[in-house]
């Protein structure tokens, strides 16, 4: 009987031990989410990149590659990509909810993330929106 009351201690310590160590995942924060997006371009990882985007970016990233004269997306392409942002400078400027904003300091563009299924995905058609807002609003 003794042994019994041990094990449910034990196995409960277990189990936060493993809820745990899923909390420092791969995209649990956007600073995770960039880094291991970044080190998926670097090794052209390209299931690892795409798993950096929220489920409707990477529809729409594997839409637009199947259309491009250069077809899909290989681990060379993924790797001869370059970023408009030197990821070691961004920071978080902006989050609210499931929504947080990555930019350089004094940027008020950056990078935008989304929570999918609890992870910090990268949110490109956000993104882009908001690029392109910017630029709406230079031309006016």
């Amino acid at each position: 009987m003794n042994k019994l009351k041990l094990g449910v201690p034990i196995l409960l310590l277990g189990a936060l031990i493993l809820v745990g160590a899923g909390c420092g995942g791969r995209y649990s924060s956007p600073e995770k989410t960039l880094e291991t997006m970044v080190e998926a371009q670097t090794q052209g990882d390209v299931d690892g990149y795409l798993n950096c985007l929220t489920s409707e970016s990477r529809e729409w990233f594997e839409n637009i590659t199947k259309v491009t004269p250069e077809g899909s997306l290989t681990p060379e392409s993924l790797q001869k990509q370059e970023m408009d942002y030197d990821p070691l400078k961004l920071r978080v400027i902006e989050e609210t909810g499931d929504t947080a904003v990555m930019a350089e300091e004094g940027q008020t563009v950056g990078l935008i993330f989304k929570k999918e299924k609890g992870d910090w995905k990268v949110d490109l058609i956000a993104t882009m929106q908001q690029m392109f807002k910017g630029l709406e609003e230079i031309g006016q």
